[in-house]
């Protein structure tokens, strides 16, 4: 095969007859295309892969001790199931702790007025590359706290206290129970319907329901009136909850 890769079924094949430890680092060798493939398709926060990789290449060595070449299945469709059930176990477990890395929510604040002056002078959103030209920095780490701020749209979902002192979380809004918030499909799901709100719109969520900022510093944020931000955040929840329900665009 290309790039001396060896055929993994073969491989497999040959360890369950006969187990040693060059066959077992010959399946992880070739293997490891494959797992990084999969984290990635999974993977939503940049300084998450890693962590993931490790969860991945754990649950590749327990599918390969589980797997039986009799009941004719591939192996690595038998390692695909173990290793994407493992990966969402790893989101449910650890979503609590999911948190932008300090260097990125700073940036965050200078990326949302270079956004906002940008739209304003020429009536379309900047490139990373404006943004970054704007605010000093390199392009890449514009596009990395851009990246950041989308995942963590998908996974912090909790919010103040509203107008009448109850706490909700997006979910309420959505008519989901909250129990479904730790499955990767849904997160997927809340991340495509992100990409249908206007610019000043996935501000506003992104501050409201990851940042738990208030109306009020929000709309000093994006120099607006509180008032604007209120209608905005209403308008944003309702197109994500019509997405949800629907796949159309509001």
């Amino acid at each position: 095969m290309a790039n001396n890769r060896k055929d993994i079924e073969g491989l497999v094949h040959d360890y369950k007859a006969d187990p040693d430890d060059q066959k077992l680092e010959e399946i992880i060798e070739n293997m490891e295309p494959l797992v990084r493939y999969w984290c990635q398709s999974q993977c939503y926060l940049p300084w998450e892969k890693e962590d993931m990789m490790q969860v991945a290449r754990i649950a590749v060595l327990g599918a390969l001790e589980r797997f039986d070449p009799a009941k004719g299945v591939r192996f690595k469709t038998f390692a695909y199931r173990t290793v994407s059930g493992k990966l969402m176990n790893y989101y449910r477990d650890n979503t609590w702790r999911i948190t932008i890395p300090r260097k990125y929510r700073e940036m965050s604040t200078y990326i949302t007025k270079a956004e906002n002056e940008y739209y304003q002078n020429h009536g379309e959103a900047p490139s990373t590359g404006e943004i970054a030209e704007m605010i000093g920095v390199e392009e890449q780490e514009v596009a990395d706290a851009i990246e950041a701020k989308r995942a963590t749209q998908t996974t912090s979902l909790s919010v103040q206290e509203d107008a009448d002192g109850n706490v909700n979380t997006l979910a309420n809004y959505l008519g989901e129970k909250d129990s479904n918030l730790d499955t990767v499909e849904l997160k997927r799901d809340l991340q495509e319907a992100m990409k249908h709100l206007e610019m000043q719109e996935r501000q506003v969520i992104y501050y409201r329901y990851v940042e738990d900022l208030t109306q009020t510093k929000i709309a000093d944020i994006l120099g607006v009136s509180q008032m604007q931000v209120s209608r905005l955040e209403k308008n944003s929840l309702n197109k994500i909850r019509r997405f949800m329900q629907t796949g159309e665009k509001a």
